[in-house]
């Protein structure tokens, strides 16, 4: 009699993934498949090294090895690199400048690291894609001014909220109760220190934080002059008019 063994071989079917890159601070699932156990190295940064599919999240890159082995007992040995983009560092700063003027001008200036490009929103309808720029806008409102950072896939925002408001000091106040400049009404998108004197350099008034109520009483009608500290440190001066109306 005659006994016959049939023995298949057949070729254990591996895989694992292709080399990938990320952006800092993200992960990514590493997929192998064919085994039935799974260890990965390095462990750092990984939230299972025994599975087929762990997460990855190094802050650095990373070459990652895998041992596979399947129901048979065959090994597969492999390995994967984890390119990790370097961090974007948002440095930019927003400016006004000669609000004294009545200018709705930004300046935008940009000491980023690890940045390729930028590209500016200004939040009216208008973009840059220069490195710093400036941008002045055609009338008051609020705006949202943001600058997005990029290198390769990865993108970094920063975000202002923006009033604009043309500055405005008014010269002359009447004093004559018709319910206009009857006080120094001054326009400003943000507080103003405000220090007014005669023309002998006398200090008549001062406020760090001005409220739009004086009205020059006990005054005297004639010329005064002001200071105006703004929140960005620019100091406007002029004069105002007083007119009394009992004088």
């Amino acid at each position: 009699d005659w006994a016959y063994t049939t023995i298949i071989v057949a070729e254990p079917i591996f895989s694992i993934p292709e080399d990938q890159d990320i952006c800092y601070g993200s992960s990514v699932r590493l997929i192998a498949t064919g085994g039935t156990s799974y260890e990965w190295f390095p462990k750092e940064g990984l939230d299972n090294p025994f599975s087929g599919s762990p997460i990855a999240a190094p802050s650095d890159t990373t070459v990652y090895s895998v041992q596979i082995t399947n129901t048979n007992g065959c090994n597969f040995q492999g390995s994967v690199m984890i390119n990790v983009i370097p961090e974007i560092i948002p440095r930019l700063n927003l400016e006004q400048s000669n609000l004294c003027a009545g200018s709705r001008e930004i300046r935008l200036t940009n000491d980023s690291e690890n940045a390729e490009s930028i590209s500016w929103s200004f939040g009216d309808g208008n973009t840059d894609e220069s490195w710093e720029t400036s941008h002045e806008f055609a009338e008051d409102g609020e705006y949202l001014v943001t600058g997005t950072l990029r290198r390769d896939k990865c993108v970094e925002k920063v975000s202002y909220d923006l009033n604009i408001l043309e500055l405005n000091i008014p010269n002359v106040l009447t004093r004559n109760n018709d319910g206009f400049n009857d006080v120094l009404k001054i326009t400003s998108a943000t507080p103003v220190q405000l220090t007014i004197y005669t023309r002998w350099g006398t200090k008549v008034f001062e406020a760090a934080e001005y409220n739009n109520d004086w009205a020059g009483d006990g005054l005297r009608s004639g010329i005064y002059f002001y200071e105006a500290l703004l929140a960005n440190n620019e100091v406007c001066s002029g004069w105002i008019q007083l007119l009394n109306d009992s004088e």
